[in-house]
């Protein structure tokens, strides 16, 4: 009767043995991905960051420097000081 129950016990530690191998592989692997996605985001969040960044300082000197205010009036509307004639040349 003792044998039987030792091979019972056994048999119970080995298939719990097998089940936390097999959860833990799966844990481990759900963990990588956990991580691949994890430095994908923060990589993101560095590019989102440096661009706005980007847009403060062109907002900035869009408020403070008059003439970047004008030339990138000039340029992108197309404005033009009383008497100037503005000649564009298509590509």
């Amino acid at each position: 009767m003792e044998k039987v129950i030792r091979w019972i016990l056994l048999g119970a530690i080995a298939t719990l043995l097998v089940v936390f191998a097999v959860v833990g592989h799966q844990n481990l692997k759900e963990y990588g991905q956990f991580r691949e996605k994890e430095m994908q985001l923060s990589e993101r969040i560095d590019t989102e960051k440096a661009e706005y960044e980007r847009q403060r300082k062109y907002y900035r000197k869009l408020m403070n420097d008059p003439a970047f205010l004008e030339a990138v009036v000039r340029d992108r509307l197309g404005y033009a000081r009383d008497g100037e004639i503005i000649f564009r040349f298509e590509d």
